[in-house]
Order: C-alpha cells, then sequence, then structure tokens
C-alpha cells in the first residue's frame, strides 16, 4: 500500500496500518478468474474521469458483507481524499 502504511504482517494482526486503514495484505497463487472478469467489465463500463469499481457478493449473504473491488492506483487516490478531509476536520 502506498499510504504511509506500515507493513506488519509478521507481527500479528493487521498486514497493513496507517492513521485511518488497516489492511490485510494477501499474496495467493491464483486469484479467482470471476473477480478479474468482473472487475475487467466495471472498467469496460466506467465512463471517463469515474472511477470504476466491482461490488461482489456471495448469494444469499447480507448485502452489507458485500466487497468493493478496485485498483491500488484507484485506491489511493480515495484514501487520500479520505485522510485530507479527516485532517480537515
Amino acid at each position: 500500500m502506498r499510504l504511509e502504511g506500515q507493513r506488519t504482517g509478521i507481527l500479528g494482526g493487521e498486514d497493513i496500518r496507517s492513521k485511518y486503514f488497516s489492511g490485510e495484505a494477501k499474496l495467493w497463487k491464483r486469484v479467482p478468474k470471476s473477480i478479474f472478469r468482473a472487475y475487467d467489465q466495471a472498467k469496460r463500463n466506467c465512463p471517463a474521469g469515474k472511477i470504476p469499481f466491482a461490488c461482489i457478493k456471495e448469494k444469499g449473504r447480507w448485502d452489507k458483507n458485500a466487497l468493493v473491488i478496485l485498483s491500488l492506483e484507484h485506491f489511493d487516490i480515495l484514501a487520500r481524499a479520505y485522510e485530507e478531509r479527516k485532517e480537515r476536520q
């Protein structure tokens, strides 16, 4: 993560820690292709100037448990905007 966060995975608990975010970092041999297909579709359908994301959930699970997939580059943009807003408050 490029959010001036610290990688702390080997210490137990959260893998990535920053002032406002806590993250898990995973490096898998294989990521399910359906995740990439959903995100690729979001990118194809995304109008210029907007940030694409895919929202995925398991059938029968409550919508609040849905996951949002977006690129690290776009996460950085959103996270920095969030951090700047929090700092102004």
